[in-house]
This record gives structure tokens, C-alpha cells and sequence, in this order.
């Protein structure tokens, strides 16, 4: 059994213990005794199809979920790697384009050693002087 059906089975075993409840059937019975008739066949049709296909929809929402999560955590991983330098990524040689983007136009070196502008004030406020 994987992890995500047993997440799931565990999931759908604490809803089904307490719509189980006693407090809760009575709400249940109340809410559907308010409805007209046509609308309680049309409620108890769909608590009919969650008990039939509800564990098998849980099963498939959390296994997405842990799809998900393990695709961020790749993501950020990877990101992490290459911003701290860990793995470099190859340059492009000589006559091969990048792909669909252009070619930098100055070398690493150059933009690293470019002077950097000074920040202007943001601030509307005058200051005093």
C-alpha cells in the first residue's frame, strides 16, 4: 500500500467517524427534513455516491497533494543548488546559441565589475537640515 492511500484511508476513516456521531446524524436529519422532497432524494444521492467513490477521490486529491509537494521541494532543492554554486550551469560554446535567447552581450566578469548607481531617495518627506 503507498503512502498516499494510506493518508487517504486515514483521512477518510476520521470523516466517516464523526459524521458518524450522534450530534451530527440528528443536524443531518433535521437539515434534511427542512428540504423538500424532491432535494432530500437529491442529498441522499449524493452522500450515496461519496460513500462509493470517496475514498477513491481522496486517494487521488492526497496523492496529487504529495505529487506536488516532492515537485516544490525538487524546485526549491535545485534553486538552492545553483544560487549557493554547488553545480554550475554549462555555458553555451562557441557558435551554439543559448536556445531561443539571445546571446549576453558582455562577459560574466564585466557585469560583476560594473559600478553599481547610487540609490536616489524614495521618500517624499523632507527632511531636515
Amino acid at each position: 500500500m503507498n503512502f498516499a492511500k494510506l493518508v487517504a484511508r486515514r483521512i477518510w476513516a476520521g470523516m466517516l467517524w464523526t459524521i458518524r456521531r450522534r450530534p451530527v446524524r440528528r443536524l443531518q436529519r433535521r437539515m434534511l427534513s427542512l428540504l423538500p422532497p424532491r432535494l432530500q432524494t437529491a442529498v441522499l444521492g449524493q452522500e450515496k455516491f461519496a460513500r462509493r467513490h470517496g475514498l477513491r477521490l481522496m486517494t487521488i486529491v492526497v496523492g496529487l497533494f504529495f505529487m506536488s509537494l516532492a515537485f516544490s521541494a525538487v524546485y526549491v532543492g535545485m534553486t538552492e543548488v545553483f544560487n549557493r554554486g554547488w553545480i554550475a550551469l554549462p555555458e553555451p560554446q562557441e557558435g551554439q546559441g543559448a536556445g531561443p535567447y539571445p546571446k549576453p552581450s558582455g562577459t560574466r566578469k564585466a557585469v560583476e565589475e560594473a559600478p553599481i548607481a547610487p540609490l536616489r531617495p524614495t521618500s517624499t518627506v523632507p527632511t531636515e537640515h
